[in-house]
């Protein structure tokens, strides 16, 4: 009982990081007005949105994914990935961030 319910919070805040995302991909034009070199700024919110796609997908390998299949190595090979991906994304958005201001 108790993995069902981890995979499906874990399927929900999964959900809701994707389509926090998608929406935060299509307007990120409008937070990035007033710094000092907006297209830097504008990189940096969708670095920050591919981060947090790509840490929906560990989300997705780990609850949704093990709950229906045993874990083997194939899997934490992509979910080390994607969160290879989750952290540069991360750092990059951080740094661009910075050098915008």
């Amino acid at each position: 009982m108790l993995t069902k319910l981890s995979g499906f919070m874990g399927a929900t805040v999964a959900v809701v990081l994707v389509v926090v995302s998608l929406w935060a991909w299509a307007h990120a034009k409008h937070w990035v007005g007033g710094a000092g070199r907006p297209d830097l700024a504008l990189w940096a919110v969708r670095s920050a949105v591919v981060a947090a796609l790509a840490g929906a997908q560990v989300l997705g390998l780990t609850f949704v994914v093990g709950v229906f299949y045993d874990r083997d190595r194939t899997g934490e090979m992509m979910r080390l990935a994607a969160g290879f991906v989750c952290t540069t994304a991360l750092v990059g958005a951080i740094a661009m961030g910075i050098v915008s201001n």
